[in-house]
C-alpha cells in the first residue's frame, strides 16, 4: 500500500537510523533512503540532521554513493555553506 505521504516517514525512519548505528559516525544503508524520503517530502531541514554527522565508518561504498547524491540533494535548497553540494573526503585504504 503506498498513501504518497512521504512526510510522514520521516520522524520513524530517522528513529530507526539512530538505532541501528552503532555509533554516531557510522554510515547505514538506510542515510541515504532517509535523505530520498526528505527530498521527496520536500522536508530539507529535516535531512540535515543526518548531513550534519561526522560519517568515519563505511561498510558499503553504494551507501556512501547514494548518501552524497541524496545529500546533495538535501543541502542545495537549504542554502546551506557547501559549495559544490556536498564537500566528501574519502580515504582508502592501499
Amino acid at each position: 500500500m503506498q498513501l504518497n505521504m512521504p512526510i510522514r516517514g520521516i520522524a520513524p525512519l530517522r528513529a530507526v537510523v539512530r538505532k541501528i548505528q552503532s555509533s554516531p559516525e557510522q554510515l547505514t544503508p538506510l542515510h541515504a533512503d532517509y535523505l530520498l524520503l526528505c527530498l521527496l517530502a520536500k522536508q530539507y531541514k529535516a535531512g540535515l540532521s543526518v548531513l550534519e554527522d561526522d560519517i568515519f565508518e563505511v561498510d558499503q561504498p553504494k551507501d556512501l554513493f547514494l548518501y552524497c547524491y541524496y545529500g546533495s540533494g538535501s543541502d542545495v535548497p537549504c542554502g546551506s555553506h557547501f559549495i559544490c553540494g556536498f564537500g566528501v573526503h574519502v580515504a582508502l585504504p592501499y
